[in-house]
């Protein structure tokens, strides 16, 4: 459920009946960052997944991957790998 936008880590928190501390420290100790961090990144790999593979406009993508504002998606995309969605997908179809 990584794509849906309104998913919270206390959801998943509640879906394993422990408290939410513990969920932390467990989750960093396995995946080394926290699970908010974890689901931005699946989510952006999901978008390079689509940039390169759909014809899919960057509205549609960032929509699609979860994201509630193109323009978030834009910035934390460009953050996270140094280059717009657009330039991600130029690059990677040559």
């Amino acid at each position: 459920h990584f794509l849906d936008p309104e998913i919270r880590v206390s959801q998943l928190v509640s879906l394993c009946g422990i408290s939410e501390k513990y969920f932390t420290t467990l989750f960093t100790f396995f995946y080394k960052v926290s699970a908010k961090q974890y689901i931005l990144n699946k989510k952006l790999e999901y978008a390079k997944t689509c940039l390169i593979l759909t014809g899919d406009s960057i509205s549609e993508i960032s929509e699609k991957c979860g994201f509630s504002s193109l323009y978030y998606f834009s910035k934390l995309f460009k953050q996270r790998t140094g280059m717009t969605p657009t330039e991600y997908r130029n690059i990677q179809q040559f």
